[in-house]
């Protein structure tokens, strides 16, 4: 190197997302790559080859598309120099900057300048040796940390508040238009939400559904957010992947709480600000907020569903119509599950079960415990009439139960209130309007017609927050009336079931059990429902 050398100079503009939050100007992009190019144009020497901008990008590792297009180009010998408005510009990583200051670039012959610490590799190569560029990056690190310890105690109160802080919005929701923490129903979706959940209790899998969704032409989660313009299709992704539904996004939709109107948050962390990947943590310590948003459906057919994954029901493939009693059918002697075998003989389909263990390892580990479908649902039928008339008038018994759910008194309460804070709602709505036309008017003037509209803004906030609680205690009453008339009207058939449904089975039954002489046990559920 010699004093007559000409630079091809790189400008390198970083700005994270926590910059914008703090609206420091000075930090900007605009603001930077103005910075640099008044230092290059002072300087002769200095040519600009390129400017990388790496927008809302974090410091805390060099992780960034602007900055390895930077690094390619030094590479391929087009770059000799890199100018940052600032260190931390350049990073908030200790090590990893002194690697790229002591190590990389020196090895490359690259000068790096950093305008604001009057940092030059070149011009003064002993500042390198010293303390004071390491005791920088120590500072910017620690900055870094500050930051990362307020984000996650910013996120964890907002959790606590029952806000929602995800990247992403949960399909069959979108966020609000004046709070982007609240999630409100997706109408044009929710009801795919809802077919999903009633697929699945009814016997279906998660591919079967997700092929059944994607012959209605139903798009996929990704594929409806990129529709409505919330996302987009990057280069990386195939389209006709990513567009339609697999069975895994059908999963993770039947495993997600949100959609019983309860918010499920804090569920991973990471170990640090450095390491970003995701560890989950015990559920005892999970953020769990009830009724923070509207259902999509209630809590009972969640649990319903859960059951159902949890024992990891395995339906019959097509042509065959969905088992009855998929994952309720189990052998009463080594507890596996009873799957369905069905031959057609003469042109009649006959379905009989037997144990999955005899099935699949063989008579050393148990029996077939064979048995036909007919048989078990006669006896199951009969089961349920017997239990029926075991509780005489249920039309009474629902009546009684609701009266112990809901006090009626209570339930008149919560629609007056909700009524008169509309009313007051409307209220500040006309006063409001009024102090427009009289700003207009010049009846008040400017200051009097802002302080006036704060006012009305902090009473109108007040009002919406208080009708919101009301509304959800009132949404949760309905859901404890509707769980209930749900749970009663599978007996109600006149006091009599004709016919056996999968609802009535998944609603009514917890296990049915198979002995080897085709003996019959049935747990139900409902042995504590009315205690």
């Amino acid at each position: 190197m010699n004093n007559n050398k000409c630079w091809n100079a790189a400008i390198y503009i970083r700005l994270s997302q926590d910059d914008k939050d703090t609206d420091n100007i000075s930090n900007s992009v605009i603001n930077q790559e103005k910075t640099i190019k008044q230092y290059i144009a002072k300087h002769d020497e200095l040519i600009p080859h390129d400017v990388f901008i790496d927008d809302g990008y974090t410091g805390t590792n060099f992780n960034r598309p602007g900055f390895k297009r930077m690094m390619a180009d030094i590479h391929a010998g087009k770059v000799t120099c890199v100018i940052v408005k600032d260190l931390s510009r350049f990073g908030r990583e200790y090590l990893s900057v002194g690697n790229y200051l002591e190590q990389i670039f020196p090895s490359l012959g690259i000068r790096f300048i950093a305008i604001m610490q009057s940092i030059d590799t070149y011009l003064q190569p002993k500042r390198m040796a010293g303390l004071e560029v390491p005791f920088l990056s120590l500072i910017n690190e620690q900055y870094a940390i500050d930051i990362s310890n307020k984000t996650r105690a910013s996120l964890q109160a907002k959790q606590l508040a029952g806000k929602y802080v995800g990247t992403h919005i949960p399909y069959g929701y979108l966020r609000h238009p004046d709070d982007k923490n609240i999630l409100v129903v997706d109408n044009s979706v929710s009801k795919h939400v809802e077919n999903i959940f009633d697929m699945h209790i009814n016997g279906h899998g998660m591919q079967d559904i997700a092929e059944h969704l994607n012959s209605q032409g139903v798009l996929s989660p990704l594929g409806h957010f990129i529709e409505i313009g919330v996302r987009k299709l990057t280069a990386s992704m195939n389209k006709d992947t990513y567009m339609r539904w697999t069975g895994s996004k059908v999963h993770s939709i039947l495993k997600n709480p949100i959609y019983t109107g309860d918010l499920v948050q804090g569920t991973t962390t990471s170990y640090s600000h450095k390491v970003k990947k995701r560890i989950p943590v015990p559920k005892e310590n999970w953020i769990i907020a009830k009724n923070t948003h509207n259902p999509i459906i209630t809590h009972s057919t969640f649990n319903l569903a859960q059951e159902l994954l949890q024992k990891g029901t395995k339906p019959v493939s097509s042509p065959a119509s969905p088992s009855l009693f998929s994952g309720i059918l189990t052998c009463a002697d080594c507890g596996s599950q009873m799957v369905r075998n069905i031959s057609i003989k003469n042109g009649t389909s006959y379905s009989n079960y037997l144990c999955s263990n005899y099935k699949k390892n063989g008579r050393a580990n148990c029996t077939s415990h064979f048995i036909s479908e007919d048989v078990i649902k006669a006896v199951v039928l009969d089961a349920i009439r017997l239990q029926i008339k075991a509780y005489g008038d249920i039309s009474a018994l629902k009546q009684k139960v609701e009266s112990i759910v809901v006090d009626k008194g209570n339930k008149e309460n919560l629609e007056n209130k909700i009524a008169a804070l509309k009313e007051r709602l409307k209220s500040i709505a006309r006063l409001q309007k009024e102090s427009e036309n009289d700003f207009l008017s010049s009846v008040i003037d400017k200051q009097e017609y802002q302080y006036i509209l704060k006012r009305l803004n902090e009473q109108k906030k007040s009002l919406d927050s208080q009708l919101k609680s009301i509304q959800r205690e009132q949404t949760e009453q309905r859901h404890k009336l509707k769980n209930i008339s749900d749970f009663i009207s599978a007996f109600l058939q006149d006091n009599e079931v004709n016919q056996l449904t999968r609802s009535l089975v998944i609603h009514l039954i917890k296990e049915i059990s198979i002995y080897q002489n085709k003996s019959i046990r049935i747990k139900f559920k409902f042995q504590s429902e009315f205690e």
